[in-house]
């Protein structure tokens, strides 16, 4: 997995170099840089694209290492990686197979599995959530539904409500094997919690705790 320095200060320079190293060799194989915001001090990635940037930085052929040699430098990683410092290192070993996931592309869905019609900003969020957590991965390596939940809560839409005025809270995801390819997609499901009905526009309400 890969591992990052959490909540430092942010560096002098307002940069921070970032050193990929060969985990077999103990060789650096690559280096990338991440800019922060002049005013900085303490500089979390979670939610901007500095994460995004690291795992792009990735020189070809290698993936983050894990135990399974996964190689997912994926959102699951998010909170232990919220920040990162000048000169910190991250270990990679090189892929088991070239194919790479690079984006997941997620689709939310009813409890019976149709498609929520979401609002357009909704949905640019959703998609640029999904973009920002690109990883790393051989074909057939998992997408979890930990990974999709994180997603949902990166771009805020935990909550969300649909172009029709319907109220929906996020459920459950489950695992998805990847792919090769440039994209995976990956289904959120969410609850119906509320919803407008007939001519009157009646709200009807359930009970978000069921």
């Amino acid at each position: 997995m890969a591992r990052y320095t959490t909540w430092v200060q942010a560096p002098q320079g307002n940069s921070a170099k970032i050193s990929y190293v060969d985990k077999s060799t103990g060789k650096e194989v690559g280096t990338g840089s991440v800019a922060f915001d002049k005013s900085a001090t303490i500089t979390n990635v979670t939610t901007t694209s500095n994460l995004s940037n690291i795992i792009s930085g990735v020189p070809s052929g290698y993936v983050s290492y894990d135990n399974d040699n996964g190689g997912a430098a994926s959102v699951a990683d998010r909170t232990a990686a919220a920040s990162v410092k000048n000169g910190d290192t991250v270990d990679y070993v090189k892929a088991t197979d070239a194919s790479a996931t690079k984006a997941i592309k997620v689709s939310a869905v009813d409890q019976s599995g149709n498609p929520i019609s979401l609002k357009s900003n909704d949905k640019s969020l959703l998609d640029a959530s999904g973009a920002k957590a690109a990883f790393q991965v051989k074909a057939g390596d998992t997408v979890s539904g930990a990974d999709v939940a994180n997603i949902i809560s990166d771009a805020n839409l935990s909550n969300l409500i649909s172009n029709y005025s319907s109220s929906y809270m996020f459920d459950k995801a489950a695992d998805t094997s990847t792919t090769a390819g440039n994209a995976v997609d990956v289904k959120a499901t969410f609850r119906l919690i509320a919803y407008l009905w007939g001519s009157s526009s009646k709200l009807i309400i359930f009970d978000a705790s069921t």
